[in-house]
């Protein structure tokens, strides 16, 4: 409740005297006639009370409601506190508690590496027997490059006036990088969401040699045909299921040139596009539309 019912709740708050009333107390000089009248009493006002409590909160909820139209916030519901008995729940007598036990993780740990750590033999009394090996798991992470230099062998034929060089596997043609290490920055970029900069003060501190213009053209230009293609696709695929869409439009700069952004939405959708003109062709191509 807030400031106002608060000042009506105390004002009418109900005597302590009347609500711990003893009707039996009251003594043999009563008549049983006027106990009845006190109880009735008694209970009249009990009713009265609670019918009054229950408009109390009514009138809170239209002030609530008021002040959500008016762009304001309603009273906070607060509850009372619990206490920690309370909120335990007591535990089941015929089930029997099960034992913790902490499960062992090496099942699970990938092995790399095997060494095997001698003692020395000159603590051994001389009746010791060899009776094999105990086995620690010390997990660890190597970070560093894989730099590879590729040879190409390269022949010239005389006859042709023409040389013959060996191909870079295709994965490796048109770039500096291998496709561990753009996933690498795939990786840290959307599952980590590391920014470009400091990517690159990653790898560089790895020794790495690359600018935030390689990761960026990394993370969109080299995947710009998937990413056209998904974005078609949902495009598409929210248009064949929709009732309705929405659409609008917007002035926006594009490589220097003043240009379009569309964007076509609704609650399954939203994409956006950009074109040189706004007019009814741009829009029917946008949806797909044949002229009528």
């Amino acid at each position: 409740m807030d400031n106002t019912n608060n000042k009506i709740n105390a004002k009418f708050k109900i005597p302590e005297e009347i609500i711990s009333l003893d009707i039996d107390a009251l003594g043999p000089n009563i008549s049983k006639e006027a106990k009845k009248i006190i109880v009735l009493q008694h209970n009249i006002i009990g009713q009265i009370y609670s019918a009054y409590q229950d408009l109390l909160e009514d009138h809170q909820k239209l002030r609530d409601e008021v002040n959500r139209l008016k762009g304001e916030k309603g009273k906070p519901e607060i509850k009372p506190n619990v206490s920690t008995k309370e909120n335990t729940l007591a535990p089941d007598p015929t089930k029997e508690p099960k034992k913790w036990e902490k499960k062992s993780k090496k099942a699970n740990i990938k092995i790399d590496k095997v060494e095997v750590v001698q003692i020395d033999k000159s603590v051994l009394p001389s009746d010791a027997i060899f009776k094999g090996y105990s086995k620690v798991i010390k997990q660890g992470i190597i970070f560093k490059t894989n730099n590879i230099l590729y040879k190409l062998e390269c022949y010239y034929s005389p006859s042709e006036k023409k040389t013959y060089a060996a191909k870079l596997p295709n994965a490796l043609q048109g770039t500096n990088f291998d496709s561990d290490l753009k996933a690498f920055i795939v990786n840290l970029y959307y599952k980590g969401r590391v920014t470009e900069h400091k990517i690159k003060d990653i790898l560089e501190e790895a020794g790495i040699s690359i600018s935030e213009g390689e990761i960026s053209n990394i993370l969109t230009k080299e995947k710009q045909s998937e990413f056209t293609d998904e974005k078609q696709d949902i495009f598409e695929a929210g248009m064949e299921h929709s009732e309705y869409v929405h659409t609008d439009s917007a002035g926006a700069r594009h490589t220097g040139i003043n240009h379009h952004v569309h964007v076509v939405c609704n609650t399954l959708f939203t994409a956006f596009f950009i074109t040189r003109f706004k007019n009814k062709k741009e829009i029917r191509q946008i949806l797909r539309l044949k002229k009528k």
